[in-house]
């Protein structure tokens, strides 16, 4: 049975181009203009690359993803007024296959988690998002690319088009623009697939094919239908609870849930904070229908239609993520990563930082708070880390 889909509804993202020679009429002219073709890109290539001198490689607008920050282009800046909790930045693409392989061959990852991945990925294309990964194994992925996992209110901000539409593109529903249960492919598409379910330079996916996961708590968890309290215990000690406390104001997964005007946690919360027991509120992927979209009004659990609730040790074959990052959280992760650079991690660290848009969030923030980052440390001047060369990005 065919499907006829609407059009404009795929695109192929990044493919390289290619030399095409059909067979028939002029086949020998159509041969020669491709082997000059080569000649001629092959030469270009030889040529600039020996004006680089002894640059170890040239950074050019396709590098590969699966390097440390080969991603770090594809981050979409959102300016979200500060008390909807300041800009921020996300993934354009989900995180794929290929991108989760060039982690695990760099990070020294171990055989269950080699074996975890040919579980759940056996045969897939680079190009398909990753999937069957826990809430730990994301958060360690990211960390290494200096990133975080997005909040549900980051992701929801994104995928209504800063809360202005149902859906990212508006609020018309148009199965053939994402992946979702209305399409009925019944498989993940390549990252990137659908152009037309996307604002304007935006992210890709934010409707359909894989679910992913959010650093918040799903919608249920903190007024669930029993008291919060059963079967809890009481008993905090006064460090456990100062920790706990600390956990709350620093990350942003939890700000939505502290109480207007008094700076109180709920109860529940402190509780809970950091527990494999709380279920993850993860966005919905191609088996959800897009229908039931329908605003937030500025709170997240309003549009829990769009929620899956997971527990953080879970792995499902639907379930992968995407990369978020905020400028606090991007200057501690430097300021704390401490991996030796390779030379390709510093051209691709020194060209996102040199975004304008970034550089100037960054430097404004540097600024205000200087400890985020840190003084050069002399004792290992010698070392080329993340923290040596964001700082003479941003302090010279």
């Amino acid at each position: 049975m065919s499907m006829r889909l609407e059009e404009p509804a795929f695109a192929s993202v990044r493919q390289p181009s290619r030399c095409r020679c059909s067979v028939g009429d002029g086949v020998r002219s159509r041969l020669i203009a491709c082997l000059v073709t080569v000649v001629l890109v092959v030469g270009s290539s030889l040529a600039l690359l020996a004006s680089c001198g002894d640059q170890p490689e040239v950074l050019t607008d396709e590098a590969p993803r699966s390097r440390r920050f080969g991603a770090l282009r594809d981050l979409v800046l959102h300016q979200r007024a500060e008390h909807l909790g300041g800009p921020y930045l996300l993934d354009r693409f989900e995180t794929s296959c290929g991108d989760w392989e060039g982690w695990l061959d760099r990070s020294g990852r171990s055989l269950d988690d080699l074996l975890q991945f040919d579980r759940w990925n056996d045969g897939l294309a680079p190009e398909l998002p990753v999937v069957g990964v826990t809430l730990s194994e994301a958060r360690a992925f990211a960390h290494w690319r200096l990133c975080r996992l997005p909040t549900w209110s980051e992701w929801e901000y994104a995928a209504t088009a800063r809360g202005q539409f149902r859906l990212p593109w508006g609020d018309a529903e148009r199965p053939a623009w994402a992946n979702s249960k209305e399409l009925g492919l019944g498989n993940l598409t390549p990252v990137g697939t659908f152009e037309s379910g996307r604002q304007r330079g935006g992210c890709y996916d934010l409707v359909g094919n894989a679910a992913e996961w959010t650093e918040s708590p799903s919608a249920g968890t903190l007024f669930p239908d029993r008291p919060p309290l059963s079967g809890e215990s009481w008993d905090l000690g006064a460090f456990d609870l100062a920790f706990r406390l600390d956990v709350l104001d620093r990350h942003p997964a939890w700000r939505p849930w502290r109480v207007p005007g008094l700076g109180w946690w709920p109860l529940a919360a402190v509780l809970e904070v950091g527990s494999d027991d709380i279920t993850r509120a993860c966005a919905a992927g191609r088996n959800r229908p897009m229908s039931g979209a329908r605003l937030s009004g500025g709170h997240f659990w309003a549009s829990s239609w769009r929620q899956v609730p997971v527990l953080p040790v879970e792995r499902r074959s639907e379930l992968g993520f995407r990369l978020a990052m905020d400028p606090g959280s991007f200057l501690r992760a430097v300021a704390q990563d401490q991996a030796p650079l390779e030379a390709v991690d510093v051209l691709d660290l020194v060209e996102f930082v040199r975004r304008p848009d970034i550089r100037t969030l960054l430097a404004e923030l540097d600024e205000a708070r200087p400890e985020l980052l840190g003084p050069e440390d002399d004792s290992r001047a010698g070392v080329l880390r993340a923290a040596r060369v964001v700082r003479g990005e941003l302090r010279r």
